[in-house]
């Protein structure tokens, strides 16, 4: 399970684009086929050893509920779309994440420790980040680097390093809180080292984001000594505080005096004030990042306007913003996303689906809001003990992670234990979640994390843990708590056998639930071996058979679809360098047989069809190209098929054609001057 975990975490983000034109689609391949090893695995592991079904009780759980009704509002959305096969690549990009999201919930849930290896993996990984963006920095010193900007690492671009980095962070943050010795000191050097490549990077995103783990850090500091009397977290917090102090002061003197002179080909060589208050002056240009953002966040209005309810379908925003871009853009370069989730999951999937994608975070902050509340700790103006690197994993270890709970052991009348309410492991998984959220929110507010596999895998990995801890089947064991309710304390004692269903208590005479408590698990007893004889012969094979068929039909289509995906990217990567030696060699026959049925859009949102009609005129096969354009109905809004359409009229000498489709083009895109591919 270690492994596959690992294997999760390295592969997604690390996989070479393998000759594509983006990387994201060999990844995203990699986590559907992930997926498809590890549901297999864990169906035959729990087949051979008759192993009962774990993983049930993720839909059972708040974050569980709400994404699966998160998506199906995306399969709706497919009624309104304009775009199918784009509404079937991005339903099957949530599906694959929602699904990684399970596994990962399943997983952890059999492996009582498996958080631990993660934390360490997550940590080693975030110091290799930040060493390749230390030494992409000296090549940019050293002047063999133009820009910070060609600083990757192995992703996408600049941005996405820095959104990887600053969730990782996470790990190592909770390793400075919840362990001792090497494991402290290992998250310390991280968390450092991930603060100044942040600061490297130039990400202003990221510098607001830090600042809010600091304030999220101080208030939690501050609830766990008035509520609890510890003061740890009131010294981490001060910890963090001076790493991130020193991580700036390194990075300004460095830059001062180590960065070149000459300007930065993308400015990205200023300091962090003037970086943070050059967004004032990018807001008033259309054609700077900080106003691009604002004029796509305007339009996107616009399309929330449009379909309120319904939305104007998943994954096509790319396309229906066109409506509204195309009316004030000269060329082709096009925003293929909104810079902001929150707006474009609104936009596409209506007021209902933005509402459940924002709820995932509020029920997450609100777990570890009431955790941090509610757990009590040792007592006020009492230490907390620290936990050693074995009571680490140990005390984690002991979480039996099972659905079902100790009601009636705690004289509350929900039932809910007070083992479930004060285990301080809950609130240890709810902080590694709710730091790692933190971070995602901030990088969907301002780029589009849902299009990138890196980061997705770390969002499957945070809610997985929240719904882990989150939900009502938690249960903590080894653990000493208080039954109150009657006169005088007792003190109850769960052993630490998990598959044990019994407790010791040292005197429960005057607690009402105890005088129940026999009669109670007679009944239930006795209504569980009802419903087990009554299960049919049937009632076994839908559940052991169907719905493991059905789950493996969808986990192959997920598959299927990315690998349509990538042939078509490695088809496009073939075109973009055709194009841009400016003699498009390639046979017209090559480039329409290479592409699959999915996408009909290309990586830039230019519509397939146009790009084998210009083939097609090249060839002069003018009655194909007609053909393939007349039928091509991916980008109603783009205007290049009607210019296409024009040309290919027009080499056939059917003049009055060609006016038609040119008017159709100026009247999509006034602005225009030029057709060719940017």
């Amino acid at each position: 399970m270690k492994l596959l975990l690992f294997l999760y975490l390295l592969l997604v983000v690390y996989l070479p684009a393998f000759g594509a034109v983006d990387s994201n689609g060999p990844k995203f391949l990699a986590l559907a086929v992930l997926n498809l090893l590890t549901f297999t695995w864990l169906a035959w592991n729990q087949r051979s050893h008759r192993q009962h079904r774990t993983g049930k009780s993720f839909f059972r759980t708040g974050i569980g509920i709400i994404y699966t009704l998160f998506l199906a509002v995306i399969l709706l959305s497919f009624f309104n779309a304009v775009n199918l096969p784009a509404a079937v690549i991005c339903f099957t990009r949530s599906l694959s994440v929602f699904l990684a999201v399970y596994l990962f919930f399943t997983i952890l849930q059999i492996n009582r420790n498996g958080i631990i290896p993660v934390v360490i993996i997550l940590t080693l990984l975030e110091l290799v980040d930040a060493v390749t963006v230390f030494y992409g920095i000296g090549r940019f010193i050293g002047g063999s680097v133009e820009s910070v900007y060609d600083i990757q690492s192995g992703y996408t671009n600049k941005n996405i390093l820095a959104a990887a980095i600053f969730l990782k962070m996470a790990a190592p943050v909770w390793l400075i809180y919840f362990s001792r010795g090497w494991k402290r000191v290992l998250g310390t050097v991280a968390v450092f080292c991930g603060m100044l490549a942040i600061f490297f990077l130039s990400s202003r995103a990221f510098y607001l984001a830090m600042a809010l783990l600091a304030v999220l850090l101080a208030l939690y500091a501050l609830v766990r000594y008035k509520r609890a009397g510890e003061r740890a977290p009131f010294w981490h917090f001060l910890r963090y505080t001076g790493l991130l102090l020193s991580a700036l002061a390194i990075y300004t003197v460095i830059q001062r005096y180590g960065y070149p002179k000459e300007k930065d080909t993308y400015n990205y060589n200023q300091t962090v004030v003037a970086r943070v208050t050059e967004i004032k002056t990018e807001v008033a240009k259309t054609n700077q990042p900080a106003g691009i953002r604002l004029s796509s966040w305007q339009r996107t209005l616009n399309l929330i306007r449009q379909s309120p309810v319904t939305g104007i379908g998943a994954g096509n925003w790319k396309v229906a913003v066109l409506q509204y871009e195309n009316q004030e853009r000269v060329d082709f370069r096009y925003l293929l996303y909104n810079h902001n989730d929150f707006a474009e999951i609104t936009a596409e999937t209506g007021f209902l689906g933005g509402a459940l994608f924002v709820l995932l975070f509020a029920l997450v902050f609100y777990r570890f809001t009431r955790a941090a509340f509610t757990i009590t700790g040792p007592g006020r103006g009492e230490e907390a003990p620290p936990h050693s690197p074995d009571e680490v994993s140990g005390s984690l270890q002991n979480i039996p992670l099972m659905a079902e709970g100790l009601n009636g052991t705690s004289c509350r009348p929900d039932g809910e234990s007070v083992a479930l309410q004060n285990g301080p492991e809950r609130l240890q998984l709810l902080f590694f979640a709710a730091t790692g959220m933190l971070g995602y929110a901030v990088d969907a507010f301002f780029n589009y994390p849902a299009d990138r596999p890196e980061i997705q895998v770390l969002f499957a990995l945070f809610l997985a843990t929240a719904a882990l801890a989150g939900g009502k089947g938690f249960r903590v064991s080894g653990f000493r708590f208080q039954v109150s309710g009657f006169q005088g304390t007792e003190l109850v004692e769960v052993p630490g056998d998990s598959g044990s269903q019994s407790f010791r208590a040292l005197s429960l005479s005057k607690c009402p639930a105890f005088q129940s408590s026999k009669a109670h698990s007679s009944r239930i007893k006795a209504q569980s071996l009802k419903i087990k004889a009554q299960r049919s012969r049937f009632g076994l094979l839908v559940d052991r058979w169907i719905v493991d068929g059905v789950t493996m039909m969808v986990l192959l289509f997920s598959v299927i679809v990315f690998w349509l995906n990538f042939r078509s990217l490695r088809i496009e990567e073939l075109v973009r360098q055709d194009d841009a030696d400016q003699w498009m060699a390639l046979p017209s026959g090559f480039v329409i047989e290479g592409f699959s049925c999915i996408p009909n859009l290309t990586s830039i949102s230019e519509p397939v069809g146009v790009v084998k009609g210009r083939y097609l005129v090249r060839d002069t096969r003018y009655r194909e190209a007609v053909s393939v354009l007349l039928k091509d109905r991916s980008s109603q809004w783009d205007s290049r098929r009607e210019y296409w359409l024009s040309k290919a009229y027009a080499g056939m000498g059917k003049a009055d054609s060609a006016a038609y489709w040119l008017d159709q083009a100026k009247r999509l895109k006034p602005l225009a001057t030029s057709y060719k591919r940017p």
